[in-house]
Order: C-alpha cells, then sequence, then structure tokens
C-alpha cells in the first residue's frame, strides 16, 4: 500500500478583523482561495504570508500565519 495523494483543500477562513486604514470592523469576512495572495511556498517551514483587501476601502491588508 502506497501512501494517499495529497489532495488539495480550499481553505474558507472566517474572520472578523478591523481595517487599519478606514476603521471599519468586518464581522464574518470570508478568507478564500480567491481572496489570499499566498507569498512564498510554504514547503521550508516558515510562515505564510498572504494579503488580503478591505471590501470597502480597498486597503490592501497584510496577514502572517505561523
Amino acid at each position: 500500500m502506497g501512501t494517499p495523494k495529497k489532495e488539495k483543500q480550499i481553505i474558507g477562513l472566517e474572520i472578523d478583523f478591523t481595517c487599519p486604514y478606514c476603521q471599519k470592523k468586518i464581522r464574518g469576512f470570508d478568507l478564500n482561495a480567491n481572496t489570499i495572495n499566498v507569498k512564498g511556498c510554504g514547503t521550508c517551514g516558515g510562515d505564510v504570508q498572504c494579503s488580503i483587501s478591505c471590501p470597502l476601502c480597498d486597503y490592501e491588508i497584510e496577514l502572517m500565519v505561523y
């Protein structure tokens, strides 16, 4: 028996945050595969950096995932 192949997963993550630019609180903002721009391969054990845009003012917010 070989090792099973890893399937690609689409991660949906709902978060609440306040945009640092327009100060509006966004509740249940859905981070999905369409809104996350991952910079870095994620295979080296380093942090994954991604950026999202505030849907209200289009300010780009960088997120660090540890």
